[in-house]
């Protein structure tokens, strides 16, 4: 993102990657004052990082390429990381950006000219600083992501995105994508046993999540994993030297199926560890 692209980043970003700011864009239609024209977004995805799973290259490129496939005209996308209620590892917002959509020809008709080169502008330029900002932020998360953490609240943290972000989308097609291995190990339960994973009894341990009171209202939303049941301490090594056994990955999924389901959502797919097909496509 530098030379030829530079004066356009400078106009397109908005805030910045460092700890504590959320990055986003710039409005194409505010910039060339052009707001009567705004298309509210169609497609909205909110995305999970759990900094307590570390992934190995051929999962990053997944993750990655998955979220830049994402970036299309009306869409927006909401990234998050999380792990645990400890040492600043709380669910904290890292990216809110959206692309703004074409003017279509008729209307275009009526807009002066250099309104319509402002806007235009913007437009070629949004999706590639919009994909640098992803990139960015992925692999900062990637940086900080490591095993050490002694919890891992995942429950509580897609029960906050219910309860904070999904009642501010509107948009026709809602999406989120959890990046985690999925085990959770709060003080409401642990998937963990002996340094290993037990066997997870999906209506047991959905009866102490409704003890608590941790289901939540999703909206509606259509839910992506990537990264059930991944082992690695070592983010340069695969995990194929190490595997979860089917029973424990049946066990897992049925539990956040159910949970999901009981959150007024969907589970779309559970990738085992990676997805099979594009998110974007469904």
């Amino acid at each position: 993102m530098k030379s030829f692209f530079g004066r356009a980043i400078c106009i397109l970003l908005m805030g910045s990657t460092s700890a504590g700011a959320v990055s986003t864009l710039k409005d194409c239609y505010s910039e060339s004052k052009l707001s009567d024209y705004v298309s509210k977004p169609e497609k909205s995805t909110v995305v999970l990082l759990d900094e307590t799973t570390i992934f190995d290259d051929v999962q990053r490129h997944q993750i990655t390429d998955q979220l830049i496939a994402l970036m299309q005209p009306r869409t927006e996308i909401k990234l998050f990381s999380f792990s645990a209620y400890i040492g600043g590892r709380y669910t904290l917002p890292l990216l809110d950006i959206g692309l703004s959509a074409p003017i279509d020809s008729q209307a275009r008709d009526t807009i002066r000219k250099p309104a319509l080169a402002v806007f235009d502008s913007c437009l070629r330029t949004q999706k590639y600083v919009a994909e640098g900002l992803i990139r960015r932020t992925l692999a900062d998360y990637f940086k900080r992501s490591t095993n050490n953490i002694a919890r891992s609240d995942i429950v509580a943290a897609v029960r906050d995105v219910g309860a904070s972000v999904m009642p501010q989308i509107d948009a026709r097609v809602k999406r989120i994508l959890l990046v985690s291995d999925m085990l959770e190990n709060s003080d409401i339960t642990s998937f963990y046993l002996k340094g290993g994973v037990r066997r997870i009894d999906a209506t047991k341990e959905l009866a102490l999540v409704e003890e608590r009171g941790m289901f939540t209202d999703l909206r509606g939303a259509g839910v992506f994993v990537i990264g059930a049941g991944v082992i690695n301490t070592d983010p340069n090594r695969p995990n194929s030297d190490r595997h979860r056994g089917q029973d424990t990955l049946q066990g897992l999924r049925d539990f956040w199926s159910r949970y999901l389901e009981k959150s007024n959502a969907r589970l779309v797919e559970f990738g085992q560890p990676l997805l099979l097909r594009p998110i974007g496509d469904r």
